[in-house]
């Protein structure tokens, strides 16, 4: 079933119009009529709407009922170490399929590419917000994850301070596994996950978030991951552990 964003309140027989942008799309691409039914999204609600009427400006929907929501009870925030740019563009896509809450780009000590302020820095935010917003359609999701711009570890710490646990996958840790550190963290927590860049997290990096006191220096087994594999198996991981991949 098609998928479009519109704004409505969510009562029965409400009637509201697509966005301009999707109307042009639903009726010159995809040639829908009138009695047609999609699925109409107002984050965070969900609804099937049937179409009233179209024009080459306008699409006009009648809510026939709210669907159940498919978003995440937990809160995930992926703190990914700066990488290349291509590789944070493929990371959030794949992120939000996953359920990710929230991106946190952070330049950290070995990261391989600084940071850009100023003008370029928002373009480039704003195009990975674009990234979210079709990964968002695509997957069937509601609402639309938060991406900041990219933080310093030292202006991060106040957004890892505020979660209740963070997971921090090291080539150095031995011990602690993904599913001990979780064990006892209920589903609907605010969990995040930071991952280093294409160098590595330092030990002086390590041992200044441990202070935090919510973080978890864990191992993701014997083989050497990427960076952006290591993100997207984690968060996977993560949201199978947290009960999210069940239908409920």
């Amino acid at each position: 079933m098609h998928r479009f964003f519109a704004e409505f309140k969510g009562e029965e027989g409400e009637i509201f119009e697509m966005s301009r942008e999707d109307a042009a799309h639903a009726v010159r691409v995809l040639r829908l009529m009138p009695g047609d039914e999609v699925e109409a999204v107002s984050p965070p609600l969900r609804a099937l709407a049937s179409i009233v009427s179209t024009d080459a400006q306008a699409v006009t929907l009648r809510l026939v009922r709210l669907l159940p929501s498919s978003e995440m009870r937990t809160h995930l925030t992926l703190y990914q170490g700066l990488p290349k740019a291509d590789k944070m563009e493929w990371i959030v896509q794949k992120g939000v399929e996953l359920g990710c809450s929230r991106f946190v780009p952070v330049e950290l000590t070995r990261s391989v590419v600084q940071a850009d302020r100023g003008e370029k820095g928002e373009k480039k935010t704003e195009r990975l917000r674009k990234i979210a917003r079709e990964a968002v359609k695509q997957s069937g999701r509601t609402a639309v994850p938060e991406i900041t711009r990219p933080l310093r570890l030292k202006e991060a710490k106040e957004l890892l301070a505020g979660e209740d646990i963070v997971l921090v996958p090291w080539e150095e840790e031995n011990s602690c596994t993904l599913l001990q550190a979780l064990e006892g963290i209920p589903r609907g927590a605010r969990a995040g996950l930071l991952i280093g860049p294409e160098g590595g997290i330092t030990p002086e990096e390590i041992e200044e978030l441990r202070k935090l006191g919510n973080i978890r220096v864990i191992t993701l087994g014997p083989r050497i991951l990427r960076t952006e594999t290591a993100a997207i198996a984690a968060l996977a991981a993560m949201a199978c552990l947290f009960g999210e991949w069940e239908r409920t």
